[in-house]
């Protein structure tokens, strides 16, 4: 089996982009079936002792923790992963479920999706329907970008263990990173009835539908950015450590700023990706991009926030660098006339900081200046 997938995905490789992410869109789909691992029968094949399966394993246990606390220098240290990855394959006679799901989370760090997707199968072919397996898979999935996929491994695990706290929990992130802000507020309204403690996103999500539904805005729209966004890492072939969530803005203009944590050092190539993925957003209805602001940040930084005199005082320079007045940069924005420079674009974030001003107010509010 795992013969046949290597040279399925080293033939695949050879075809246009958009052919191999339909191609791995089907196979996600005939894995998600865990009753093709099983022809004994027509029910799907699951472990004898489905408790005894969901014990963790020790070993496997503790290098997974050790796995997921490794920085972003680490991460991509050679010999580090190579230890870990030695460790695993010790645990292959013995362990073979949780071996397979560290080799894949490795593989996840490397960046290479055929070997991460080698290993994630090759855990539910020793584990065919465990919820646990479905949801590092999740994990791995969204860490390279595919997130509908990791949705999907989300909503397997959860619908095996629907009272496991960690598969709610995954599938609580997997909406959240997709956009799914009403389902997802639908899901942690689920976590607060059940578990001891509050979901740690309850407020911000809560406050993320309350926005939405301003603008006017369903989970689908708001799909649409955060698909772009993962595709144009997933394409750059940036790792993303974890995403974020907040709102911004004054009360009556707030908007949802997402963070995208991405192993890059470089403040230039991280400005540059900002800007690049800004001109895509163009393409996207006005009141998505109005309502989202996606964010790419070093791993452990904060979003930019400086004091309303520092960005009156940086809009001046550039109407004064540009010659003209921010209401005629924002119409030549609308109009797809204005310079596309790097600068321009810093001149847009700046202004919709203070976009009540310069942008037409949403149905059925007026935003005012606070």
């Amino acid at each position: 089996m795992t013969e046949l997938l290597s040279k399925a995905f080293e033939e695949a490789t050879k075809l246009p982009k958009e052919v191999q992410d339909e191609i791995g869109r089907h196979l996600l789909r005939e894995i998600a079936d865990e009753s093709r691992w099983d022809k004994t029968d027509n029910k799907p094949s699951s472990p004898e002792d489905p408790e005894l399966a969901r014990q963790p394993r020790e070993a496997f246990v503790q290098l997974m923790d050790e796995l997921k606390r490794l920085g972003p220098d680490q991460r991509h240290d050679s010999p580090t992963l190579q230890r870990f990855e030695s460790q695993a394959k010790s645990l292959l006679a013995d362990d073979p479920v949780g071996a397979h799901q560290i080799l894949g989370a490795i593989a996840a760090f490397r960046l290479d999706v055929r070997e991460m997707h080698d290993h994630h199968w090759n855990a539910l072919r020793h584990a065919p329907g465990d919820p646990l397996v479905f949801r590092n898979y999740s994990l791995s999935l969204g860490k390279l970008g595919f997130l509908t996929d990791a949705l999907r491994y989300a909503e397997r695990a959860h619908e095996s263990a629907p009272d496991h706290p960690e598969c709610l929990a995954s599938l609580i992130r997997a909406t959240s990173d997709l956009g799914h802000m009403f389902r997802c507020h639908e899901l942690i309204g689920r976590w607060n009835r059940s578990a001891e403690t509050t979901h740690p996103l309850t407020d911000v999500i809560e406050k993320a539908v309350g926005v939405m539904k301003v603008y006017k805005i369903d989970d689908n729209d708001a799909e649409q950015i955060h698909r772009m966004a993962a595709r144009f890492l997933r394409e750059r072939e940036t790792f993303v450590h974890r995403r974020l969530c907040d709102i911004m803005g004054r009360k009556g203009s707030e908007w949802v700023w997402c963070g995208y944590e991405i192993d890059i050092k470089d403040e230039r190539l991280l400005l540059e990706l900002q800007y690049e993925f800004g001109r895509k957003t163009h393409m996207l209805p006005r009141k998505i991009t109005e309502l989202f602001d996606i964010e790419f940040l070093f791993e452990g930084s904060v979003p930019t926030m400086i004091s309303d005199e520092e960005i009156e005082m940086k809009i001046s320079e550039y109407e004064e660098a540009y010659n003209m007045s921010s209401d005629e940069f924002m119409r030549q924005m609308r109009d797809g006339t204005a310079p596309d420079e790097f600068e321009t674009m810093s001149w847009m974030i700046l202004l919709r900081t203070v976009r009540d001003e310069y942008s037409d107010p949403p149905e059925p509010r007026t935003r005012e200046r606070a």
